[in-house]
């Protein structure tokens, strides 16, 4: 039989993997930080590493896209496979 004690145990084991995965991010961003201060150009800050990892994963997915229009040649593959559905409010 399950009580309010299991909910509870739930919600606390939820918070704790929240706190551990935003942790293991913000070591992960650190250590990107550290690793740049031995390049000619090193961030400044955990923002710039951010900023340069989401430009990065743009970079990607648009050289992804023109590849693979390229290849079939077809843009509306292209298009439902990199740009997703937006529903219209009624």
């Amino acid at each position: 039989m399950f009580g309010i004690g299991e909910f509870r145990v739930q919600h606390y084991e939820a918070i704790h993997k929240w706190y551990s995965l935003v942790h293991l991010a913000l070591h992960f961003l650190y250590a990107q930080l550290r690793c740049s201060q031995q390049r000619d150009d090193p961030f400044i800050s955990i923002a710039q590493v951010i900023e340069h990892h989401r430009q990065q994963q743009a970079q990607a997915v648009l050289m992804a896209a023109c590849e693979q229009a390229i290849t079939d040649g077809n843009t509306q593959g292209v298009v439902k496979r990199f740009i997703l559905p937006t529903r219209i409010a009624a």
